[in-house]
C-alpha cells in the first residue's frame, strides 16, 4: 500500500552503474551491484529543507557514509549548482573527493526557510519566521543575516539572534554558533507598513569561517 511504498529506498529491479548507496534493498531486485555502492547502508540524512530558492533536499548529516565517498563522473555541478567535488579533509576519499548524491556537501554550509506566522502582535504589527539550517559538516562560529523587511516597516522586536542594525527595512542579525546538522529559528517582530498591498521578505544568510556558498530566499506574505 501507499503507506509501506514511502518508506522504500525503491522497488523493481535495478542496475548500478556504480557509486549509489541503497539504504535498503529488502524491496528491490540489485540486479548488477558495483564495487563502488555502498548496500544497506543507513545514509544519515538530515530533514528535508529549503536547499536554494524553494528547492527541496535532504543534506547529509555529518558522519554520513556517502561524503567523499563518490565520483564526479562528468556532473560539475550539484543540484544547487554547487562545484563538484569539494572535499572535506575529516573524511577519506573514495574517488575524486564528490559526495554521493544531488548535494555536494561542504565545511560550512547554511541554508534558510522563511514562513510567514499569523500574529497575535499589536495592530500595524507581522511576526516572520527565519529557520537556519547548518548543513555543512563542520560547526559555524557564527552567521549573519540580511533581512529585508517590506517597504515602510521597521523592526520591532528578535529572538534568538543579535541585532547588528536594525534601522529602517535593512535588518542585519547576528547568530552565535550553530552546530552541523542543526538549526536556529529567529522570530521577527516589525511594523508591516502598508496594508493595502501583499509585501515582500528577503533573506541571506552568510557563514562564517565562510565557504563557498551563501544561502538566500525570499517570501511574498499576505497582508491582513
Amino acid at each position: 500500500d501507499a503507506a509501506t511504498l514511502s518508506f522504500r529506498s525503491c522497488w523493481g529491479s535495478f542496475e548500478s552503474a556504480g557509486w549509489h548507496l541503497f539504504e535498503d534493498t529488502s524491496s528491490m531486485t540489485l540486479t548488477v551491484a558495483r564495487a563502488t555502492d555502498r548496500v544497506n547502508t543507513e545514509a544519515l540524512l538530515g530533514p528535508v529543507v529549503d536547499v536554494c530558492r524553494g528547492q527541496l533536499a535532504c543534506p547529509l548529516l555529518p558522519g554520513s557514509p556517502a561524503l567523499d565517498a563518490g565520483s564526479v563522473a562528468g556532473a560539475r555541478y550539484d543540484q544547487r549548482g554547487l562545484r563538484r567535488p569539494r572535499d572535506l579533509a575529516q573524511y577519506p576519499n573514495a574517488a575524486d573527493s564528490a559526495d554521493i548524491g544531488a548535494l555536494e556537501m561542504s565545511s560550512h554550509d547554511v541554508t534558510l526557510s522563511l514562513e510567514y506566522v499569523v500574529s497575535t502582535s499589536a495592530p500595524g504589527q507581522a511576526q516572520t519566521r527565519i529557520v537556519l539550517h547548518n548543513i555543512g559538516a563542520m560547526p559555524v562560529q557564527q552567521a549573519v543575516l540580511a533581512v529585508l523587511l517590506p517597504p515602510s516597516s521597521s523592526l520591532v522586536s528578535c529572538s534568538q539572534a543579535r541585532v547588528i542594525n536594525g534601522l529602517g527595512r535593512l535588518v542585519l542579525l547576528g547568530v552565535e554558533s550553530v552546530p552541523a546538522g542543526q538549526c536556529v529559528e529567529i522570530e521577527l517582530v516589525f511594523h508591516r507598513g502598508s496594508a493595502s498591498t501583499p509585501c515582500e521578505i528577503s533573506a541571506r544568510a552568510y557563514s562564517l569561517p565562510r565557504d563557498e556558498f551563501t544561502a538566500n530566499n525570499t517570501m511574498t506574505i499576505p497582508v491582513p
